[in-house]
């Protein structure tokens, strides 16, 4: 089982109405089966299973009312992910994606909890990964199979294999219509990624495919934080520029996905770069501590219309506001490529910390609240240990915190400037609500719509009671409102887009506002 997937009230109910929909698509059937789990943790949870000599396999632990995904792998058989259900029923197919006007022509197919998987053949493929210049064998080289076999991206280790010390590898299970592969040299080596594709030829047996790597410079630094001089875990990318000529020598890494090294304890790291110019990136782990980088280097746009700090480059698009810190590169080339080895050091913009008690309008603690603004980029949090955090906060840029008490429809407004408070009281008022009626352009009910808006809390914890919707005769309420302050609200339309349904409304009381009939097309 390599997802899965339910809801609150462990019951497909829901999800089997949604896929009757004329629109449905994956991703409304997504949205009555919410909650996730993935990773490593389903291996230990949940067995896999080996089919017996007439193929059937039972699945046990996946539990009742659950949508999951299969991965299914064998001898001489094509890898593949299956969806499927735990309860009885047809077959259920629907577009990937229906909205922006068109619906798309990949298919996903969910299969009832008893099927019968039809496995496409598959070749095995042997090759041998060599260094360019010496013809000596490269051991610990990770071959992973692309978006053909396993539908991930970047080489995601699902179905995968190493080099050996004669340099050799054996990959089965790809598919006979052609597989990206991700060719991964082993941490600290002065080889770059590379994307391949084997071809697949008509006929039996093996299919072989050779590679040759060409050994690169290599970058060597440290990442601290400026504040303290202490070691930031981060992770760092390499992206060339699109014009380098010196690509040539690693035709491979345009199709290799990304290039990333991690820190080490002491915030180390070492990763090959190609000669000529391009940038580094660093992406701290600690996501709010840190200021997003603002100063965009010189290079080159995707596109005239591309938003600023967007850069055509290799393996990806680099899009400067994604990282803390992007630096650029220069690398002369070299004879002795050793020689051209280079050594940085990044200092991290970490902001100010500090943590606010939130009171009622009698200057009781309330602990159950949830607020918006804990860093620059994050969601709707909950009070931890009844306290309110505000962090990666800096002097010269301003900062809105919103805190809600649903229980009592109380919130209070923080507009935070200049230098970080020692010590901070929020004092809750009540709170007004906005309301109205959606209906569609025939006049009925919109039931089970979802609205949305700016600086309403939305439930971004897991917390249902967070969400705010239509009920069966279209009507709705958002509490949390604040008086004075200008709100817009929105639904997603079938189509999968965005529709307002209120423009910069305000409140002058605690009484709110009622909109009324809402007509969305």
């Amino acid at each position: 089982v390599r997802e899965l997937w339910r809801n609150s009230s462990d019951s497909l109910t829901a999800w089997e109405k949604a896929a009757t929909s004329p629109k449905a698509d994956y991703y409304s059937l997504r949205e009555s089966v919410p909650k996730l789990t993935n990773g490593p943790q389903l291996q230990s949870m949940i067995p896999s299973a080996t089919t017996d000599d007439r193929g059937r396999f039972v699945l046990r632990g996946i539990g009742r009312q659950r949508v999951v995904e299969l991965f299914v792998s064998g001898p001489e058989i094509e890898t593949a992910i299956i969806k499927a259900r735990t309860s009885d029923g047809d077959v259920v197919t629907v577009p990937h994606q229906f909205g922006f006007g068109a619906v798309s022509s990949m298919r996903e197919t969910y299969q009832p909890r008893t099927f019968t998987h039809v496995a496409a053949p598959s070749r095995p493929l042997r090759g041998k990964v060599v260094d360019d210049e010496t013809g000596n064998p490269v051991e610990n080289v990770r071959v992973s199979a692309g978006s053909v076999t396993t539908f991930t991206s970047f080489g995601k280790s699902y179905l995968s294999a190493t080099t050996r010390a004669d340099g050799t590898f054996d990959l089965p299970g790809l598919s006979l219509s052609g597989d990206s592969l991700f060719v991964m040299p082993p941490r600290g080596s002065r080889y770059l990624p590379q994307g391949a594709r084997p071809a697949f030829t008509k006929g039996d047996g093996p299919v072989t495919l050779d590679l040759r790597l060409t050994k690169a410079p290599i970058i060597r630094g440290r990442v601290t934080d400026d504040r303290n001089g202490k070691p930031v875990k981060a992770a760092i990318q390499y992206f060339a520029k699109s014009d380098n000529e010196f690509l040539a020598r690693h035709p491979g890494f345009k199709q290799s996905g990304s290039h990333e090294v991690v820190t080490d304890e002491d915030g180390r790291f070492e990763i090959a770069v190609s000669p000529g110019e391009g940038y580094l990136s660093v992406l701290a782990f600690d996501h709010a501590k840190y200021k997003r980088a603002g100063q965009h280097p010189k290079g080159t746009f995707a596109s005239p219309a591309a938003a600023p700090g967007m850069y055509r480059t290799y393996p990806s698009l680099l899009m400067v506001a994604n990282f803390h810190h992007v630096e650029p590169v220069a690398i002369a080339p070299a004879a002795n490529v050793e020689s051209a080895d280079q050594e940085i050091d990044i200092a991290l913009g970490s902001g100010a910390e500090f943590i606010a008690e939130v009171v009622d309008a009698d200057g009781k603690p309330v602990t159950d609240f949830v607020y918006l603004g804990e860093s620059e980029s994050s969601g709707w949090r909950t009070a931890r240990d009844g306290k309110l955090f505000v962090r990666g906060y800096y002097e010269d840029r301003p900062r809105e915190v919103i805190v809600f008490h649903k229980a009592t429809n109380s919130a209070a407004r923080l507009g935070l400037t200049g230098k970080a408070p020692r010590k901070l009281v929020v004092q809750l008022e009540p709170a007004a609500s906005i309301r109205g009626r959606l209906l569609d352009d025939r006049g009925l009910p919109l039931a089970n719509k979802k609205v949305f808006g700016d600086a309403v809390v939305k439930n971004d914890f897991g917390k249902p009671e967070y969400t705010w919707a239509t009920d069966d005769q279209g009507r709705f309420g958002v509490l949390g409102i604040l008086p004075g302050r200008k709100y817009s609200l929105w639904v997603m339309t079938s189509r999968g887009m965005v529709e307002f349904i209120a423009k910069d409304v305000a409140t002058d009381s605690a009484t709110g506002k009622d909109l009324g009939d809402i007509t969305v097309k």
